[in-house]
């Protein structure tokens, strides 16, 4: 499109909208006019304003119709309302100065001539009704016109009774047994041209349960009489709990329920102050819970759904049963003597300890100003058969007075109700304020039952005063057996041992595992050079053949020095191992000896005593041994003729030896 042809065209467009903008808004009225409900009559005054200008005027012809109005010119009142009347009363009709409306507007007004209800009963709009009896409606009617006004009664909607040329008339409902709900009754009146009415709701208060099921008490079933005194009350909400009252409630006049009435998840409330008859004892069950320790209930004084405000502990709620944690689905049951706000959450106490009647708690609970921190082992820590659990408490003395405090650590079996192992500390003082670490040490017992649930229990206590002064902590400890674990469990040598002779090491192996085990043992003395390992033996797992007891014997080289020396010992089997040490020293004799047979004479400075020479064909092992005194010798050769044979003996072995290496060099020269 030519560009001059464009600016021509919008430039139009503009002037257009200008003009039209330009143009005074204008209103057009016309339409009937009633006063009292009657046509005005002829030469009426009908005049429009807006606060308090005239914007324009007409007057009533004999068809009860008003003039037409035309409105234009008074565009700063724009938007406002425009006051109509009547004859100076003041129309019912209200509009407003905007431009475009309907011009067919109907007019009326009332003046103190038209039908009115001068009075009525009940003045209350809506009444509530809790028993059966009767309730009576009425109304009076004045009229400032000549003629007959009739009254006419509706129930729900639906007409009851007719009063004709009436002032006055009323209504009567009887409230049966079984009523129930919202109930509208009203009444009409007319005088031919004008009607009034009047309206009450009637309501028959019974408690308002739809918001609940389950086994909710249903009150429909029960006469309005009845209500007085309902037994075994129950509210419940599936899946989140359920309120079982225990005494009678008085139910009459209470209908709220579904907003006076809480069963959340966890929490449960009664505005009890609203509906004080609800304030009973009841049974409260709470269902799909989650905690991971023993579930404790709070309370709050007021009605309340929200968790954070419910945070004071119920001293007056007793639980009846929980489900055994953690859980995420878990049921709580307790009892309570009067109602407010409850909530469940967990306690940070895994166990009752009242439930365990062999534990040696503390003698009243816990008492006094001790505070107790178990700092080992972990909550929930693992340990194999055999092991040290290492425990390690701290006590703090909050009293005003030194105190001399015991701890003791018992490891508690749950299942068999029982106590496993006890260990007690030395008595410590702790002054005022102090705080003071005790360390105790226990072993995980071999034949624990697996499966079993175990805890450690501690307790810290002043010396003679455990009623008064005592604080208890409780711990989870996990025992497993491992598929394998090769455990030395006695290993016995001598204190000391003769070059030459054997050291015999008495060794016993166990196999506390779940599977058996193929092993061998390794015996090691690193200062001598020595290693020596046995055959593979099997041992079957814990429970049964699972023991392994041998008597090991080691050659002490004749060279070997004095002194002390480290057998190492060590049980190899396919998936576990174990080892041990164990001390021993290398000592020569004194004194010369010399054997005859197996009776000895050893000569020293001092003293000439017998000993008998003992040999153990199983071990291989001369043992030297004082002969009592009360053992009688009966022939012992003289010494000085054994030492002519020694002499022999050492001439011969050198003769011996001479003439071995003699042999040996002349062969060598010969080659």
């Amino acid at each position: 499109m030519n560009k001059k042809y464009f600016i021509i065209i919008f430039s139009i467009f503009l002037i257009v909208i200008s003009l039209v903008a330009s143009i005074p808004q204008f209103l057009l009225f016309q339409g009937d006019v009633k006063i009292d409900g009657r046509p005005a009559p002829l030469g009426t005054l009908i005049n429009f304003s807006v606060q308090g200008t005239e914007l324009a005027n007409s007057v009533v012809n004999s068809m009860g119709q008003y003039e037409q109005v035309f409105i234009q010119g008074f565009s700063d009142f724009y938007s406002e309302q425009i006051d109509i009347t009547i004859n100076g009363n003041e129309s019912e009709q209200k509009i407003y100065y905007v431009s475009p409306q309907n011009p067919f507007l109907n007019l009326s007004t009332l003046t103190d001539k038209a039908l009115k209800i001068s009075d009525n009963s009940p003045v209350n709009n809506k009444i509530e009704i809790q028993k059966t009896g009767t309730i009576t409606f009425d109304i009076s009617t004045t009229s400032g016109y000549e003629g007959p006004i009739n009254h006419s009664w509706f129930l729900n909607g639906e007409i009851k009774d007719e009063k004709n040329n009436a002032d006055f008339s009323s209504f009567i409902y009887k409230i049966e047994n079984a009523d129930s709900g919202e109930h509208n009754i009203s009444v009409f009146a007319s005088d031919g041209f004008l009607s009034v009415f009047k309206e009450w709701v009637l309501v028959i208060v019974r408690p308002q349960v739809e918001n609940f099921d389950g086994e909710t008490t249903n009150f429909l079933n029960l006469g309005l009489d009845e209500l007085g005194s309902v037994r075994d009350v129950i509210f419940e909400k599936i899946g989140k709990g359920k309120i079982e009252f225990l005494e009678n409630l008085n139910m009459s006049g209470v209908a709220d329920l579904n907003n006076k009435v809480k069963i959340e998840k966890g929490i449960v409330a009664i505005d009890s102050s609203f509906y004080p008859q609800l304030d009973k004892k009841a049974k409260i069950t709470l269902t799909g819970l989650s905690y991971t320790t023993i579930p404790k209930v709070y309370y709050s004084e007021g009605f309340t759904t929200n968790p954070s405000s419910i945070n004071t502990e119920c001293l007056f709620c007793s639980i009846e049963s929980y489900s055994n944690f953690p859980t995420t689905n878990g049921i709580v049951i307790f009892n309570v003597p009067h109602f407010s706000s409850f909530k469940i959450a967990g306690s940070e106490i895994k166990y009752n300890l009242s439930l365990f009647d062999h534990l040696d708690t503390c003698e009243s609970g816990e008492q006094g100003k001790l505070n107790i921190t178990l700092k080992k082992p972990d909550d929930g820590k693992d340990f194999n058969p055999g092991d040290k659990i290492e425990i390690k408490v701290k006590v703090k003395n909050n009293n005003e007075q030194k105190k001399k405090i015991i701890v003791e650590a018992i490891l508690y079996n749950i299942d068999e109700d029982d106590d496993e192992i006890k260990v007690e500390s030395d008595k410590e003082t702790i002054k005022i304020g102090d705080s003071k670490n005790f360390e105790l040490e226990l072993y995980v017992p071999n034949d624990f039952n697996e499966g079993d649930r175990y805890v450690l229990f501690v307790k810290a206590y002043e010396d003679g005063e455990e009623d008064t002064q005592c604080a208890q902590k409780i711990i989870d400890v996990e025992f497993e057996r491992e598929n394998s674990d090769l455990k030395i469990k006695k290993l016995e040598i001598p204190s000391s041992v003769y070059p030459g002779k054997y050291l015999d090491v008495f060794i016993n192996v166990e196999n506390l595992g779940d599977d058996n085990e193929d092993a061998y043992i390794i015996l090691n003395i690193n200062k001598l050079g020595i290693s020596e390992k046995t055959e593979s033996f099997e041992l079957e797992e814990y429970g049964e053949d699972n023991s392994f007891s041998e008597i090991l014997s080691i050659k002490i080289p004749e060279d070997a020095d004095e002194g002390n020396y480290t057998l190492n010992v060590l049980v190899d089997g396919e998936e576990s191992e174990d080892s041990v040490s164990k001390e021993f020293s290398i000592s020569k004799l004194k004194t010369p000896v010399h054997v005859i047979g197996d009776v000895i004479k050893l000569k020293s400075a001092e003293t000439t005593e017998l000993l008998l020479l003992e040999h153990s064909p199983k071990t291989n092992v001369d043992v030297i041994n004082l002969v009592p005194k009360k053992v009688k010798i009966t022939s012992v050769p003289f010494l000085e003729k054994d030492k002519n044979w020694l002499i022999i003996d050492s001439i011969l072995a050198f003769f011996i030896v001479f003439t071995a290496i003699l042999i040996a060099v002349v062969v060598k020269r010969r080659h």
